[in-house]
């Protein structure tokens, strides 16, 4: 997958942020998902009852939404954007994001077979505009935040199997989005561009003629940023650094996954594992003992099942931590981590059920797991299962001395029967203890917001279900 670091404030954005309870994928401009601001803890989740459920989303909904003075925004797969007053239980507005790209350009083929027209991306807010960036064209749209009325648009990147999955993040007048590409998944009809799908010959002697991973970067064009974390100048893009962390690779769709999809002609020689990135950093400032040296460093997990904290200044890697199974072509750290004053939260993905160690119980499982490390040094605090042999592709929330972990269920029509609905699972924060399951109607794919005393998801998944809810619970007063 590619991705591209783009840059854009639309003439009716404010140059400030908006106090948003919530908003972006990762909660905040750290992107380190934890509020801490909540009344929800321990003792409060006890008593903690459903307070509104929106049904009618036939594609399901995965976005975290944005939360601001009592109202959800949130995209969902069937093409809309939704502000809901969530203490009411209103609708407020729906937009028809489908709609209006519909009329925006006429799609191609592959637009039509690779690029869904909706949202999948958590808004971002600033002031009275709220963004949100699209699959087809690649589009970052501006709304009234009082109305959802459609603004402006800004196409991010003019490829026709650009897609925008990446949340944007608003700071001090500045949209940062990312665009990522279509194009490994069209592999399969033989189209082979964008992402280091292809190695050219005398790069790949180079890297033949090399004894180790770190001699193979010396093999690389200058302008190859695989599989790297990158920190750019907010200002003027300029690269501060780049830090490649996994040997060249050829990977796309095409190349297939063992168990799951056959490889065909359309693989490249040598692709590699599909090691790259599937999460945005969380930045953590500095705070004495708790950050490596005093330092401040951004945490980021890998596919290959590496948990990453590193200097925020030069890229050095502080501590480098290996937390589950090296999945790949799935990913065992995707989608993001969840970081509070002491510790990092982290759901490993399992989704073939293979068989690995948990750490530092030494107990084997076959599933999907929660875990924490130590924010310090990255040692390992504690790693569980996820309930009745699930899987988890969510990441985890933080708040107070609860973590909140989405439980993704089972794809079969859901049943009565334990387990095959999903769920989010409190477990408490420091011994990984389950405190809570909050009940959901179907599959929770996605991430998990809170605000106040409340607790939100949605259900459902694009392609893999036929409907999907937004879900609000509540807990009873606390502090």
């Amino acid at each position: 997958m590619r991705i591209l670091l783009a840059w854009k404030l639309l003439p009716i954005a404010a140059n400030r942020l908006v106090e948003a309870s919530w908003t972006g994928w990762g909660g905040n401009i750290l992107n380190n998902r934890w509020n801490d601001h909540t009344t929800i803890n321990r003792a409060t989740v006890q008593n903690i009852s459903r307070h509104c459920h929106l049904g009618g989303f036939a594609q399901g909904i995965s976005a975290a939404p944005a939360i601001h003075e009592g109202v959800a925004y949130f995209p969902s797969w069937d093409g809309y954007v939704t502000a809901f007053a969530f203490e009411t239980c209103e609708v407020k507005w729906q937009t028809n994001i489908t709609a209006y790209l519909e009329e925006y350009a006429v799609p191609n083929a592959y637009q039509m077979a690779f690029c869904a027209p909706a949202s999948r991306t958590s808004p971002q807010i600033d002031r009275d505009v709220l963004y949100v960036g699209t699959l087809r064209h690649a589009v970052l749209l501006a709304l009234d935040i009082t109305t959802g009325a459609i603004l402006a648009n800004v196409q991010i990147n003019p490829h026709p199997l650009a897609v925008v999955t990446m949340s944007p993040t608003f700071y001090n007048g500045k949209i940062f989005v990312g665009t990522a590409s279509q194009e490994e998944s069209a592999a399969t009809d033989s189209v082979t561009t964008g992402n280091v799908y292809e190695i050219p010959e005398a790069v790949q002697a180079c890297i033949n003629a090399t004894s180790s991973n770190s001699s193979d970067l010396a093999c690389y064009p200058s302008s190859v940023w695989h599989e790297a974390v990158l920190a750019l100048d907010i200002d003027c893009g300029n690269v501060n650094w780049i830090k490649i962390l996994s040997p060249l690779e050829a990977w796309n769709a095409a190349c297939g996954i063992a168990g799951v999809t056959p490889k065909s002609a359309a693989c490249p020689p040598n692709p590699g594992p599909d090691a790259d990135f599937g999460m945005a950093p969380a930045f953590v400032p500095a705070q004495s003992a708790a950050t490596p040296n005093g330092r401040d460093v951004v945490v980021t997990g890998q596919k290959t099942g590496d948990l990453y904290a590193m200097d925020a200044a030069d890229g050095a890697i502080m501590w480098a931590t290996i937390v589950g199974p090296d999945t790949s072509s799935f990913g065992a750290l995707v989608w993001g981590v969840a970081v509070d004053a002491s510790r990092v939260y982290f759901t490993v993905q399992d989704p073939l059920y293979e068989t690995w160690t948990s750490q530092p119980s030494g107990k084997k499982i076959s599933n999907a797991a929660y875990g924490a490390v130590e924010l310090c040094n990255g040692s390992i605090i504690w790693e569980v299962p996820v309930p009745f042999n699930s899987t988890s592709y969510g990441p985890p929330s933080v708040t107070q001395d609860v973590a909140l972990f989405p439980r993704m269920g089972h794809f079969i029509p859901p049943t009565l029967a334990n387990g095959t609905m999903g769920s989010v699972v409190v477990l408490d924060s420091a011994s990984s203890s389950i405190v809570a399951d909050i009940p959901a109607d179907y599959i929770v794919y996605g991430s998990v917001a809170a605000d106040g005393p409340f607790i939100m998801f949605g259900t459902g998944y694009h392609g893999s279900t036929t409907f999907g809810s937004f879900n609000v619970f509540k807990v009873s007063k606390g502090r």
